[in-house]
């Protein structure tokens, strides 16, 4: 994020400069221009002065017409138009103080001076561009407003589409990590069209995929526990009779044969190592169904109730079902923070699935202990005798006749928990008719 404020800082100081250097060259080619005025000015009243100090009666008008006017041709191919002015005027001593003021501007003035070095008059130079310092004004306004179009553009772009990729960018590695809930919202731009369709598709091809894995997932639970049990039963039965054997149960006098004795201990031990390899087979059925690895490093509690809220508070909008999040604490845990996330998601969607739609609940609290992060809804509560297994792999309670489901994910939950060195609790809250599950971590 830091890099592309950067990206916007960048065009804006290039714009100050541009703004800057602009400033400078026109106020050098406005230095140049009155340069080469004033050295044209000093030519004209030498030339002037000196006819004047050489004439008995001397006509100023009418050594200006000899000198500029009827030569104006020469001097437009030494000086350009704006570096010419418009014209000369000779204004005699008795000029006022007051009329000499009232001229200003790019009008100039020099003193021409009789024999005796007394001031005989002015010439005043008359220019027609008097509107440099308005072009000036002019310029800048119109850098001022292209400076402020260029924000707003770059604000555009933030708004319209950075942001928003900033925000989509993050639902890929959700969609990997199982966080997605809800489908992408189409931007108000469209410029994400394609994108958010193609990730809503990818949505929707995991979803089925894991649909269709939990499903086979069950099917194989199912027949590894069917054939455990079909193999328990007759190999506890040979173990049976290799025991029988072993103590003679079966020979007339009552005593064992040795040779019979050591082949029934040796089918005896092969009985346990099949039923031990049994237990092994079902143990990992279950325990490989969540692969998750704890990675822990520190967060503050309301980082993932921020999550909860960004994730969950318009979809349960949408719904119509009151959503409400609260904390006492914003203490700092030390646990791995996707874990959670994808612990209160699966608590999340279990009280939008199995909820009635009157409300939803989560808190967060700390003591001594540790931390404790509630998930509650209204809904139908579950019956007392079904609390103890609603933990299972693949079982599911008798309020989800009509819902979708593989049974699986409160299991997945509390399989995270204990491996973060927690734990999940369900209890009926009769009072209040809900049903919560609380995830407890240690301190």
């Amino acid at each position: 994020m830091k890099r592309l404020k950067y990206l916007f800082i960048a065009p804006c100081l290039i714009y100050v400069i541009i703004v800057i250097l602009a400033n400078i060259f026109f106020d050098r080619g406005v230095t140049q221009k009155t340069d080469i005025r004033n050295i044209f000015i000093n030519r004209i009243s030498t030339q002037v002065q000196t006819q004047y100090r050489s004439e008995e009666y001397p006509d100023v008008n009418e050594i200006i017409r000899n000198i500029y006017l009827d030569n104006q041709q020469q001097y437009k191919n030494e000086y350009s138009k704006e570096e010419l002015p418009e014209n000369i005027l000779f204004l005699d001593g008795n000029t006022s103080d007051a009329q000499l003021v009232s001229y200003s501007g790019n009008q100039r003035l020099t003193t021409i001076k009789n024999k005796n070095g007394e001031n005989a008059g002015f010439l005043l130079f008359v220019y027609s561009d008097s509107n440099s310092k308005a072009l000036h004004v002019y310029m800048n306004a119109v850098l001022a407003a292209g400076f402020l179009l260029l924000l707003s553009f770059l604000i555009f772009i933030e708004k319209a589409v950075i942001y928003p990729f900033l925000k989509f960018s993050e639902y890929p590695e959700r969609l990997s990590k199982g966080y997605m809930t809800e489908k992408l919202p189409e931007s108000k731009s469209r410029y994400f069209g394609k994108f958010i369709w193609g990730i809503n598709m990818l949505s929707d091809k995991i979803q089925s995929d894991r649909n269709h894995i939990d499903k086979m997932l069950y099917e194989r639970q199912t027949m590894l526990t069917t054939l455990v049990h079909g193999i328990k039963t007759p190999v506890s039965n040979v173990k049976l009779y290799a025991s029988a054997i072993e103590t003679g149960l079966y020979q007339e006098d009552g005593v064992p044969d040795e040779k019979d004795a050591v082949i029934a201990r040796k089918i005896e031990k092969n009985a346990d190592d099949i039923i031990d390899l049994v237990k092994k087979m079902l143990e990992n059925t279950t325990s490989g169904m969540v692969a998750f690895e704890p990675s822990p490093e520190l967060f503050y509690v309301t980082e993932l109730l921020d999550y909860i809220r960004a994730e969950y508070e318009n979809r349960l909008k949408t719904l119509h079902i009151p959503f409400t999040i609260s904390t006492e604490t914003n203490a700092i845990i030390n646990s791995d923070k996707k874990g959670l996330l994808r612990i209160l998601s699966q608590l999340m969607e279990n009280a939008v699935k199995y909820g009635n739609g009157e409300g939803i609940t989560v808190s967060a609290e700390k003591n001594d202990e540790g931390f404790f992060f509630s998930v509650r809804n209204k809904g139908e509560l579950l019956p007392e005798k079904e609390l103890p297994f609603v933990f299972g792999n693949f079982w599911r309670g008798s309020n989800s006749v009509n819902t979708e489901g593989s049974g699986i994910g409160l299991f997945e939950a509390k399989t995270i928990a204990m491996k973060l060195g927690g734990d999940i609790l369900i209890k009926r809250l009769e009072d209040s008719g809900e049903m919560e599950l609380v995830v407890f971590i240690e301190a």
